[in-house]
């Protein structure tokens, strides 16, 4: 028999609140990432884990949880700076986004990613790496074999008197 699962639609700012409850009491969260912002280095389904952060602490280079208009969002710090008021912000970016995200104030941030876990997906790219060098390998035989006649009618035509050398004449 057939058994029925419902899953339940996710909600972000139950997420949020949860999260930034466990980090403010000093556990991790650890939750698998959704989107495509931050690949290569996170991709979606890859498990994060998220430990408490002081504020104090966060340098550029670290991939930090921080909330922007209800959403959860994990990305990379570029630059920690003071805005037009005097209040400390960082600006962060996606590593597969071309441009930074807005300057987030530092309270927003939640916690800071320290480990990410890609499972059984790590193991899918080292095979599919391994795989994709063996199909080019392929590749490149057959076509070396399978055009050989016809590379020669596809090269340049050369004078037969141009390569051969006589000695002595």
């Amino acid at each position: 028999m057939t058994e029925l699962q419902i899953i339940p639609r996710r909600d972000a700012q139950t997420f949020i609140a949860l999260c930034a409850t466990l980090l403010e009491h000093g556990y991790r969260v650890r939750f698998a990432a959704e989107g495509t912002s931050m690949m290569p280095a996170v991709q979606s389904g890859d498990l994060l884990t998220v430990a408490p952060i002081d504020s104090g602490s966060i340098a550029p280079g670290d991939i930090v949880l921080f909330r922007h208009r209800g959403r959860p969002i994990a990305h990379r710090v570029e630059e920690i700076r003071s805005d037009e008021s005097g209040q400390t912000v960082i600006v962060a970016r996606g590593d597969g986004k071309a441009a930074a995200d807005a300057p987030i104030a530092i309270d927003k941030v939640l916690g800071r990613v320290v480990a990410i876990d890609a499972g059984e997906r790590a193991t899918d790219r080292r095979t599919a790496l391994i795989a994709s060098a063996f199909v080019l390998r392929f590749l490149r035989r057959f076509l070396r074999y399978s055009l050989g006649p016809f590379r020669l009618a596809l090269a340049p035509e050369r004078s037969r008197s141009a390569s051969v050398t006589r000695y002595g004449t």
